[in-house]
């Protein structure tokens, strides 16, 4: 008979044996060595046509001007999944498509356990399937691009279509994986991240049940997401020659080398003529937008003279044309300390856009004479220049000067400028701010943030982390009776001891919960968020951040406390239903609901706040 391996015949006969065996043992074991070459080799990577460079002229010798990202390296990558909402009081569904059931039984059966532990009656999985406090629901998330491992992003969590669920408020999804096709039945991949949280509802909605209440079929986990497998960061040259690309990367790895005194790899390693890998320096890992303008704004010459003169040519530049005020600090920030004599002359320079694009480098780059110019402009007539100079502040982490100034701007009259100098000392850890982070159970909830400020507003943001933010601390309430919140569920009375008795009776339970605070807004959210525990056993109400937002909401919004509110929008399921387009062309959505999370912000709009001024 007659064996085909890898293509090579090898005839055996009957009589094939003794020391023609080992002989055929020695061929398969040389053929398995060996390997099967054209079933083995990789196919090669293809990679489209690099476009051509298109910026402005001072840039033509940049990193950016000879490479471009590959597109994996430059788009957020959509990843989904099914998982389990748990917590839902009865608004949930018991209905499971018959083609996803096996795999959420099988997330259950791993997680079933959870529900004694959390003082719940224990479940079995068929039993949380069919309990209308659970539902079933398809979970996506963005993964930014260049995204490490641990990495967290939002998710935008639906009700699938067919099942009659009301609401998914107060719900809290069990540990789901997320990869790039997880919810497409019969095709696997691997997965890329890992999801979990509780559910955050528009603050702009009651977040109790009631008959009129809107169906709350689609909601957000903020910061829910966990990436599990480091994303790739390439740069693609646009002609191909591998002498170039290690020229670009040396020249990477000098400027930013520096920067990986405790790492073993080299920011940036040429791979082929066409990639370049890059490995993001520790330090720029919570900004990575910032490295990678960095690395693009840099120059491939150098020599003795070539920096100066080249930050010289840019300030000349720049003076005739502020559309490029972006790209000169990026370019200036990218050359070093070396550029620190140039960008001192352009402090005080008459043109404000030269000045404020000097000052950006020059705090880019810890120059403390940066820091005092920008101290000098707090006073600035402008406010969109104060709230510049605030911005531009919160770069000099290094300097006492920028945190002082930063300080005086807290009670601007402009909310922006405010808002502004807030976010920046947030940014240098400036220990003015009292910070509380909430948890249940381990898991993050938010922050709140208590500012000295002597004119009161309340900040509420999601993005980096949920925050609720008090302008003055002492923040109180206007001496009503009583106020009633969620037909009745939450009830504070303010009595003539100066103390405020809040009363909550949780939905579907009889007997509810009262307590005595200190009659101000900060005592008001730490009871609403706190968590009884056998370390801090004071009482609590332990509700979500989503609640603490429509109530701090609902009673500015009525005059209950005197204080505007300004609280960050952002439209979630428009943002993922253009990456969705993008990448996934022709895939419906896998919600009943088309109704956006949040207001009326155009496709691709930056976040954008909500003011009230109560």
């Amino acid at each position: 008979m007659s064996i085909n391996i890898c293509g090579l015949n090898i005839c055996v006969g009957r009589r094939f044996c003794g020391g023609n065996v080992v002989l055929l043992g020695v061929i398969l074991m040389a053929v398995t060595v060996s390997g099967c070459t054209k079933m083995h080799r990789p196919a090669p990577r293809l990679y489209q046509p690099a476009r051509s460079f298109t910026g402005p002229d001072f840039l033509r010798h940049s990193v950016g001007a000879l490479t471009q990202l590959t597109k994996p390296s430059s788009e957020y990558l959509l990843v989904s999944g099914y998982g389990l909402v748990v917590g839902l009081d009865g608004t949930g569904s018991s209905q499971v498509d018959l083609s996803i059931r096996p795999e959420i039984l099988n997330q259950a059966r791993k997680l079933s356990p959870l529900s004694a532990r959390q003082g719940k009656p224990h479940l079995t999985p068929r039993q949380l399937l069919e309990s209308r406090d659970t539902a079933v629901v398809a979970v996506e998330g963005l993964i930014p691009p260049g995204a490490p491992k641990g990495t967290r992003f939002d998710l935008l969590v639906s009700a699938l279509p067919q099942t009659d669920v009301v609401s998914l408020a107060r719900g809290k999804l069990w540990s789901t994986p997320l990869s790039i096709y997880g919810t497409t039945p019969k095709l696997y991949t691997r997965q890329l991240a890992n999801a979990s949280g509780s559910i955050y509802i528009n603050p702009f909605e009651v977040t109790h049940e009631q008959e009129d209440q809107p169906v709350h079929r689609q909601a957000v986990i903020i910061g829910g997401g966990v990436v599990t497998q480091d994303q790739a960061i390439e740069l693609q040259l646009r002609q191909p020659s591998f002498d170039r690309a290690r020229v670009i990367a040396d020249r990477i790895n000098e400027r930013f080398g520096h920067e990986r005194s405790t790492e073993i790899f080299n920011t940036a390693v040429a791979v082929s003529d066409q990639l370049i890998e890059i490995n993001i320096p520790r330090r720029f890992l919570p900004d990575l937008d910032l490295f990678l303008g960095l690395v693009s704004h840099l120059y491939i010459d150098r020599g003795p003279n070539v920096e100066i003169e080249k930050a010289t040519e840019l300030a000349i530049n720049l003076r005739d044309n502020p559309q490029y005020a972006e790209d000169v600090a990026l370019a200036w920030a990218a050359m070093g300390r070396v550029a620190w004599p140039v960008l001192r002359g352009q402090y005080k320079h008459s043109v404000i856009h030269v000045r404020l694009a000097a000052l950006k480098a020059g705090a880019l780059l810890d120059d403390p004479y940066a820091a005092t110019q920008l101290a000098k402009m707090t006073a600035h007539t402008d406010p969109e220049i104060r709230q510049s100079v605030a911005q531009l502040l919160g770069l000099a982490k290094n300097n006492i000067r920028a945190a002082s100034s930063l300080h005086g701007l807290l009670d601007d009259d402009q909310r922006h400028v405010r808002l502004a100098a807030y976010e920046s000392l947030v940014a240098i850890g400036d220990q003015l701010i009292q910070r509380t982070a909430f948890r249940h159970s381990g898991e993050f909830k938010f922050i709140l943030d208590l500012v000295p400020s002597h004119r009161p507003l309340i900040y509420i943001t999601h993005s980096p982390v949920p925050r609720v933010v008090i302008f003055d601390p002492m923040l109180g309430f206007v001496p009503n009776e009583v106020i009633a919140l969620w037909d009745n569920q939450l009830m504070l009375r303010r009595d003539k001891a100066n103390a405020l008795t809040v009363y909550y009776q949780q939905p579907g339970q009889i007997k509810g919960i009262q307590a005595e605070i200190a009659p101000t807004a900060a005592n008001l959210i730490y009871l609403m968020a706190h968590r009884p525990s056998l370390e801090h056993p004071m009482k609590g109400l332990d509700l979500q951040f989503s609640q603490v937002a429509n109530a701090l909401y609902t009673l500015s919004s009525r005059g209950d406390i005197q204080a505007p509110i300004e609280i960050q929008r952002n439209s979630w399921a428009r943002k993922f239903d253009r990456v969705r387009q993008q990448q996934r062309p022709g895939q419906a959505r896998p919600e009943i609901s088309n109704e956006p999370l949040s207001g009326p912000s155009a496709p691709g709009a930056p976040d954008e706040p909500e003011k009230s001024d109560g």
